[in-house]
């Protein structure tokens, strides 16, 4: 039985640490720390807030601004992230001409293209402007913005396009941050010997430069700051078909949902790189039907697992040693692997012309999620289990949710299948299995969804090369190889999307992997 994580862990905090408030930055990070003895001065019993209580973490919050099921718009949520951030100016003097020059060039860019009769070029002018609009001026913007997507319509019937669009604010408690930045912190401290003796010369230098005082690994796992990375899988969840786009302030994240599908690529090269030969879909995806309140379905979900989500990897008591002591180490690892899940599944979304690429990010993200799940490749690629995976998230859903994020899943469960089609040798002589000769004599057989599952083991082996270096290996790895004909369904990538659904569905299991297993 595997043991229950614990709820708190010791961890050492300086205290210069927090400009010498020590206890401040537990209390901004949401943490507690409980009275314990046995403790030098500068080790604490910390434990999350959260921790065991019914309330939701609030880690991450949504709020929504416009669109169905309200009745009235309501931007008062963004003009009070605005005056909570404190922020007056958005850009520097040096900065402001340079912005309005390329908020003008965008706008052109969007007349043109509306003119052609494109709409990517209008919806980035859009988000251009609510990311460089004036704190002050912010909340109005973003209402001009959302009246302008409802309004617009179609040249030859006058019909609106998007009717039943929307406006939602997603905000990352900063106490968040605070927490993630907790590792880099500590293992910085153990490599600098100056900061162990409290001499704070180097780091105070490095401030005033702008430098990042505390930047071990920052820029693999910055999904944190604005929530980027965590939000990309929404927003692309319908791929090729895009039903929302996202502007960064420094408030939190303006998602604009457009309450229907619209095409994601253009039929015809618009870009030359699309001129390079490339692996594409070699069939159409059907164009999603989205109810009215679909989108704000979707958007409730997602902020709501994420919470949970963040609440987990966050949690310094889930990376405690055998003594109970918090090993920064190990929590720094769980962080960069999320960040690189969601990022890369994100990634293959947007790589929807390229084929190669998609299938490289799937075996990343699995790779990954063997990781945090403690589930092995083949099993992940097994059709059946698949197909109870994705069961189990349609449950978690109600119906409107499902509209927006389980035509994608559904479609990579399908590809999977379609995998046990290409062994050819199989079909054209009728034989129930795959049959081979192992390197003792003796014969190893699968099933189809066994060898299908095998399959996609050896073309993730493959990324260094193809054939095995394992002796024990050789005969399956040739086998397969031999039995298929190596065709494989553009969707099959999406795998990866399935399964971090799956992720968000299951705090409970990440919770107890990231604690239990070694492999994280």
């Amino acid at each position: 039985m595997a043991t229950e994580p614990p709820a708190s862990t010791i961890m050492t905090l300086p205290k210069w640490m927090w400009n010498g408030a020590v206890d401040g930055f537990i209390e901004a990070a949401r943490l507690r720390s409980i009275p314990s003895l046995g403790l030098d001065p500068d080790e604490f019993r910390i434990e999350t807030l959260e921790r065991g209580s019914r309330e939701r973490p609030g880690l991450v919050t949504m709020r929504q601004l416009a669109g169905p099921p309200l009745t009235r718009a309501n931007y008062e949520p963004l003009q009070v992230a605005e005056a909570e951030v404190r922020s007056t100016r958005y850009l520097s003097d040096g900065d402001l001409e340079a912005t309005q020059m390329k908020l003008a060039r965008v706008q052109r860019s969007a007349e043109k293209g509306t003119a052609a009769g494109l709409i990517a070029p209008g919806l980035a002018f859009h988000q251009l402007q609510t990311m460089l609009a004036d704190p002050t001026m912010s909340a109005e913007t973003v209402e001009t913005v959302a009246d302008d997507i409802r309004e617009c319509r179609l040249a030859s019937t006058d019909e609106r396009v998007f009717p039943t669009s929307g406006v939602f604010l997603v905000r990352r408690n900063p106490a968040l941050l605070h927490r993630s930045k907790i590792p880099a912190v500590l293992l910085r401290i153990a490599r600098d010997g100056k900061l162990q003796q409290a001499d704070l010369e180097d780091i105070k230098t490095a401030n005033a430069d702008g430098e990042v005082v505390f930047a071990a690994s920052d820029g693999l796992g910055d999904g944190f700051a604005h929530l980027d990375s965590y939000l990309m899988p929404l927003l692309g969840a319908l791929s090729p078909y895009v039903w929302a786009f996202s502007a960064t302030r420094l408030s939190g994240t303006i998602i604009y949902t457009l309450g229907t599908a619209v095409a994601g690529t253009a039929g015809e090269a618009v870009e030359p790189l699309q001129l390079l030969p490339s692996r594409e879909a070699l069939t159409a995806t059907s164009l999603p039907n989205l109810s009215v309140n679909a989108s704000a379905a979707a958007m409730t979900w997602w902020a709501r697992r994420l919470d949970k989500t963040l609440s987990v990897i966050s949690d310094p008591a889930l990376f405690s040693d055998a003594d109970g002591r918090y090993v920064p180490a190990h929590h720094q690892h769980a962080l960069l692997s999320l960040d690189q899940v969601f990022r890369r599944t994100g990634s293959i979304q947007r790589s929807h012309r390229d084929g190669d690429a998609r299938r490289v990010m799937m075996f990343t993200v699995l790779d990954t999620l063997e990781r945090l799940t403690d589930r092995r490749l083949v099993e992940l690629c097994t059709h059946s289990f698949a197909s109870r995976t994705l069961d189990q998230v349609r449950k978690d859903m109600n119906s409107e949710a499902q509209e927006i994020f389980l035509p994608a899943a559904e479609r990579a469960v399908r590809a999977l299948e379609q995998v046990q089609d290409g062994f050819y040798l199989r079909r054209q002589t009728g034989a129930a299995s795959i049959d081979f000769n192992l390197a003792d004599g003796s014969t190893e057989s699968f099933t189809p969804e066994q060898a299908a599952a095998e399959y996609i083991r050896v073309l993730r082996n493959a990324t260094h090369g193809h054939g095995s270096n394992r002796e024990d290996a050789v005969p399956r790895t040739d086998a397969l190889l031999t039995h298929h004909d190596g065709t494989i369904h553009h969707d099959l990538p999406l795998l990866a999307y399935l399964y971090l659904l799956e992720l968000l569905t299951r705090p409970d299991l990440l919770r107890q992997v990231l604690f239990s297993s070694s492999r994280v």
